[in-house]
């Protein structure tokens, strides 16, 4: 029987039980007022360990909650006031590999879950979300600028970013049909002039490129009769469909026929 590759550290294997938990409201502290609907009102801000709280929040919220931001510590070295954020390698894995569980359970079906990380640990959070989401529900890292320059407490490197890892509990385009789109520069913009007749911006963009992964050769027949053979990473069916709806487009130069298709703007 096969293996999968995974992660393994010091005390992975170490079962961690944690009871049951309830949430207890501090009326002192709630801004319901007496009028208010409290089956309507959901906000809540818990003060206490977060598994605990994740804890308590499984039994009603499992399988309910759609977007999931945590900032957890980043383990940089540093102590802070509220908590010390220089602890053993192998134990941060521990805990945020208890906590990304719970977390996953949380999501529903189409949910999302953003991960602020540095670079300390920014890998080895990955594989870990990797084993508890798979890794074709990994939708990507978005990058923020923090600061401008790396500062002064830059080692090596001048760095001056954070990595959000994204994750969502089922990415299938059952689930999320649509297009994760991110902003881009005007500069970027400039190249999508065409617009669809769903106003989707794209651009015309060779259909054949040079050094592509698992090729598929393909041959059209031109207009003139000729055929136009290249390499592609579209079937036969995928070009010939996409000519039919205007997708994909036969022009003619000097060079002789190119085959083009929509860029979309993503």
């Amino acid at each position: 029987m096969g293996q999968k590759l995974e992660l393994t550290w010091v005390g992975k294997d170490k079962p961690l039980n944690i009871e049951p938990r309830i949430l207890i409201e501090d009326k002192a502290r709630s801004f319901i007022s007496a009028n208010d609907d409290e089956s309507e009102c959901k906000n809540m801000l818990i003060h206490g360990d977060n598994l605990l709280a994740l804890k308590a929040l499984e039994k009603e919220y499992a399988s309910e909650v759609k977007c999931i931001y945590i900032d957890p510590p980043y383990n940089s070295g540093n102590a802070f006031d509220k908590y010390d954020d220089n602890i053993e390698h192998s134990l941060w894995l521990s805990l945020m590999n208890t906590r990304f569980q719970y977390l996953y359970k949380l999501l529903r079906k189409d949910g999302l879950l953003f991960v602020n990380l540095d670079e300390q640990e920014h890998a080895y959070a990955k594989i870990l979300l990797d084993q508890i989401f798979g890794r074709k529900n990994y939708i990507g890292d978005m990058i923020w600028q923090k600061r401008k320059g790396g500062g002064n407490d830059s080692r090596f490197l001048a760095l001056d970013h954070d990595y959000i890892l994204v994750y969502a509990k089922d990415a299938s385009k059952e689930v999320h049909p649509h297009k994760w789109k991110t902003s881009q520069s005007e500069q970027y913009l400039k190249r999508y002039k065409e617009t669809d007749e769903n106003g989707d911006r794209y651009y015309w963009d060779t259909l054949a490129r040079d050094g592509l992964q698992n090729p598929i050769p393909i041959s059209v027949t031109c207009p003139d009769g000729s055929n136009l053979s290249i390499n592609s990473q579209k079937s036969l069916d995928t070009v010939m469909n996409g000519l039919e709806t205007g997708k994909v487009r036969l022009t003619k130069s000097k060079n002789g026929w190119t085959l083009h298709h929509r860029v979309y703007l993503m």
